[in-house]
């Protein structure tokens, strides 16, 4: 499936710029509703996606450490109670750093692991209040 192509933006000197770090990422709607919201606001800011290949993503941790910059400890995300391992495995879909830009923005870097089917829902979606909803389609 896929969509329009976004309207530019106009990007200035003083431009802030967010974003999403990760892979894939051709199908993430952040970018639409940060830059929508920034608008809303009035803000000099910008939303875009960068896409790092998984097979690549220690590779890229290791480059940022080599700059310098904080990272945290790499989280891989599974289904397990703690919802995070310290270690690799096959039940890993998402794995995840933070760190932040030099104005302070915090950051993630993150990389899918496996392709998400409807297998993979282990519970009802809820909403912003925590209450479980119904979606319909």
């Amino acid at each position: 499936m896929s969509r329009p192509a976004a309207p530019a933006l106009a990007i200035s000197g003083r431009t802030r710029v967010a974003g999403i770090i990760g892979s894939p990422v051709a199908h993430s709607l952040s970018p639409a509703m940060h830059n929508a919201a920034f608008a809303a606001r009035g803000l000099d800011w910008r939303y875009v996606a960068f896409d790092v290949p998984v097979d690549q993503f220690d590779a890229y941790v290791q480059k940022l450490k080599d700059k310098g910059v904080a990272v945290s400890p790499v989280l891989n995300h599974d289904d397990s109670e703690s919802t995070v391992a310290r270690e690799m495995h096959d039940g890993v879909f998402v794995r995840s750093v933070y760190f932040r830009d030099p104005d302070g923005v915090l950051l993630e870097f993150a990389c899918w692991t496996k392709t998400f089917g409807p297998e993979d829902v282990s519970h009802a979606p809820a909403n912003a209040k925590g209450e479980r909803v119904q979606l319909v389609s």
